[in-house]
C-alpha cells in the first residue's frame, strides 16, 4: 500500500492528476470492508450450523424410525413430512452423504 502511495504521488506531480485521493478513498473503502466483512462472515457460519441442527434432529429421527438413514435429503423430507433447509445462508446447498448406512456427513 505505500509503494501504490508513493507511486500515485509521483503520478499526481509528474501529470498533474489526483491519483492520490483516489488511492487514499480505495484505501478506507478496503478497511470499512475488512472491518465489515468478519462479523457478517462470522454470523453465516454460525447460522448455517444452527439450519443445519434443524437437518440433523430430522436425521437422527428418521433413522431411529427406520433403522437407517435416508440416501438423500429428499427422501428425508418426504418421510418424515418435515420442512428441512436446503440452502446455508451463503445460498450454498447443503451436503449429504451417508457412510455405510450407519453415519452420514452434512
Amino acid at each position: 500500500m505505500i509503494i501504490g502511495l508513493f507511486i500515485a504521488r509521483l503520478m499526481d506531480k509528474k501529470f498533474n492528476w489526483r491519483l492520490k485521493k483516489y488511492f487514499l478513498v480505495s484505501i478506507i473503502q478496503l478497511l470499512i470492508i475488512w472491518v465489515i466483512s468478519n462479523p457478517i462472515r462470522t454470523w453465516q457460519i454460525d447460522s448455517s450450523l444452527e439450519k443445519a441442527r434443524l437437518i440433523i434432529e430430522p436425521l437422527e429421527n428418521y433413522n431411529q424410525q427406520f433403522g437407517t438413514f435416508p440416501a438423500t435429503l429428499t427422501e428425508l423430507r418426504k418421510k418424515l413430512s418435515k420442512d428441512i433447509p436446503i440452502r446455508t445462508n451463503i445460498g450454498t446447498r447443503y451436503w449429504y452423504e451417508v457412510d455405510n448406512k450407519q453415519d452420514y456427513r452434512l
